[in-house]
């Protein structure tokens, strides 16, 4: 079970990798989410941030696992601040 979960988050990093280059966004940053958060960190995101950041489900939570979601930014002060908010 560990060995599919460590495939699992190198497959997520990868593809995370490749849409950041692919699409031009220097930064991007995964999030592993209860069921019922990622609604708050979007609406802060929407808030908070400029135009130019994305996000997309990678894998939807259930009950006993979380939800896999990535987000992606342009301006760098919306990426440092998304960290310092959600790490």
């Amino acid at each position: 079970m560990k060995h599919y979960i460590m495939e699992h988050e190198i497959l997520i990093n990868e593809y995370t990798r490749v849409i950041k280059i692919e699409e031009g966004y220097p930064h991007s940053k995964t999030l592993y989410l209860p069921t019922g958060e990622i609604d708050a960190v979007v609406d802060w995101c929407k808030q908070e941030l400029s135009p130019g950041w994305k996000w997309q489900i990678l894998s939807s939570s259930s009950p006993t696992t979380p939800g896999v979601y990535a987000f992606f930014f342009k301006a760098d002060s919306d990426f440092f601040a998304f960290l310092l908010k959600f790490g």
